[in-house]
């Protein structure tokens, strides 16, 4: 998906709720590019993406993350 902005939120272990926003943060034009892990394999490692909670996020380092 190609979405403007993203929004996670995570609960971990200890209980406690981590909000994660993700905006492009070169282009305001650009867009933040996502799967759901559970579209994917996970097995298949990308240089430049990261997961947070069931999100896949490519280009992350293109990324402006914020908790």
């Amino acid at each position: 998906m190609y979405l403007d902005i993203v929004l996670i939120d995570q609960i971990g272990i200890d209980g406690v709720l981590t909000t994660y926003q993700i905006t492009p943060s070169n282009n305001p034009r650009d867009r933040v590019v996502i799967d759901r892990l559970s579209d994917i394999d996970r097995d298949f490692e990308i240089n430049d993406a990261m997961n947070i909670g069931g999100t896949r996020i490519y280009n992350s380092s293109n990324c402006s993350i914020h908790m």
